[in-house]
């Protein structure tokens, strides 16, 4: 079996992450982890039953990197801790929508028309904006980027427009992982439209209910975000630490 059919976090996905940072994957047991340029990306979220500290080890001793980057549920000696949060899911099956919601996306059925669609250059003018918009610095790699994504991973790309106009773009990933779905990105226009956003995500709880998953919303990342996912009864599936470590040889024993 495929280890990576078993992703929980769209970090242990090798389409999305090799896509973005330009860096090549594999696996030490039940870990995935990402390496190049004198670099490892170490992902701490376990497949299946493994040791993250000597799975860790074993490939800073393969690769011998200068910088190491380790995301995980807890935090590990050694290493300083540059960001904390929590990943959050829906348990879609389950999902119970309540009145607000429901009469958003009722309004919103009305004002805009949702599709499936394939990525255009309409939609990456609409996304840099977005960026420009939000002053989102660290979303221009990601953009130029998603081009590279979009061919590899083949996601979900949903679209809202209001009399032709493009409102909201969602993309996620319904196929890489057997268990759950993945809400990855989602961009606004700067005209607002009532519950849009929230019509985008229902679709794909839609079809993440048919494919009996679960829909892993990604990290809190601010307040307003966390707020959107929090009031879609999202809950915290795993504590998350970021922590770096630069070494040209390191033991953790």
């Amino acid at each position: 079996m495929d280890l990576t059919r078993r992703a929980y976090i769209p970090e242990q996905i090798p389409s999305y992450m090799c896509s973005f940072s330009g860096l090549k994957w594999s696996n030490e047991g039940p870990f995935i982890y990402y390496y190049g340029e004198g670099e490892i990306r170490f992902i701490g979220y376990s497949l299946d039953e493994g040791d993250l500290e000597k799975s860790l080890q074993r490939a800073i001793d393969r690769h011998r990197p200068v910088r190491v980057l380790v995301a995980s549920p807890r935090k590990i000696e050694g290493y300083d801790v540059i960001e904390s949060d929590e990943y959050y899911f829906l348990d879609a099956e389950s999902l119970k929508i309540n009145k607000k919601i429901r009469n958003l996306i009722k309004r919103a059925e009305k004002d805009v028309k949702v599709r499936e669609t394939e990525l255009e250059d309409e939609h990456l003018h609409f996304i840099r904006d977005f960026v420009r918009r939000k002053g989102l610095k660290e979303h221009e790699i990601m953009l130029r980027k998603l081009p590279e994504y979009v061919r590899a991973a083949k996601p979900l790309i949903l679209e809202a427009r209001q009399e032709g106009r493009l409102i909201a773009v969602t993309i996620a990933d319904i196929k890489s992982s057997d268990a759950f779905s993945f809400y990855l990105f989602n961009f606004t226009s700067e005209r607002k439209v009532p519950g849009a956003s929230d019509l985008l995500l229902k679709n794909l709880i839609d079809r993440s209910i048919e494919m009996g998953k679960k829909v892993n919303m990604g990290l809190g990342i601010n307040e307003g975000i966390r707020k959107f996912k929090l009031k879609w009864g999202a809950k915290i599936l795993a504590p998350f630490y970021l922590m770096e470590r630069y070494c040209q040889e390191i033991s953790l024993f």
